[in-house]
């Protein structure tokens, strides 16, 4: 995943949306200066199926 498309991933986390606006802008500010330009992503579903019995 880009840089750029996690840091809009990160800005979707509610931890970081609460935050107030300067130290949100801050913050990605310097994650943006230190991330790499590529960041590899996991991303595992795993699905549970429950059956009424």
């Amino acid at each position: 995943m880009s840089r750029a498309d996690y840091l809009r991933h990160l800005n979707t986390i509610s931890a970081y949306r609460m935050l107030p606006g300067p130290e949100r802008e801050a913050i990605f500010a310097e994650l943006d200066r230190l991330l790499p330009d590529d960041i590899p992503v996991k991303a595992d579903l795993t699905l549970h199926l429950a059956r009424r019995i």
